[in-house]
């Protein structure tokens, strides 16, 4: 099947976009993982699933983008989307995201305690009143 010019320029396009969007993806996926103690086994399982996860994403992506026609040139463009950000890009986005999460996981902290704590005053009022 022939596609016209303009069509393989949209693919060459939109599969680097897939590069480049699976690359943030991917920061923001080692942002979150960066404080967790795992093994490696649960590392590595996390990652597989991360990995399955992106290219249904980018299947996905282009599939509503053009038809999901998947050539070889279309691996390499989204290779080399995926190369530009994770060496050029990521160096200057990673440590926004760093602070995101850690921003995030501190509001989550912090609103958990707010809702736990009167539960536990009351719990500790009720096993004073018990001793008396």
């Amino acid at each position: 099947m022939v596609i016209s010019i303009s069509k393989q320029l949209g693919l060459l396009i939109f599969s680097f976009l897939s590069g480049l969007i699976t690359g943030v993806f991917f920061d923001i996926y080692r942002s979150i993982r960066i404080d967790k103690n795992l093994s490696p086994i649960i590392k590595i399982i996390e990652d597989i699933l991360f990995w399955c996860l992106a290219a249904i994403a980018i299947f996905i992506f282009l599939l509503y983008n053009n038809c999901a026609f998947i050539g070889i040139y279309v691996y390499l463009w989204i290779a080399i989307g995926l190369y530009i950000y994770i060496f050029f890009i990521s160096k200057y986005l990673n440590p926004i995201f760093i602070c995101m999460v850690q921003n995030i996981n501190k509001f989550f902290r912090i609103a958990i305690n707010i809702i736990v704590y009167p539960f536990k005053i009351l719990i500790y009022k009720i096993k004073s009143n018990k001793m008396h």
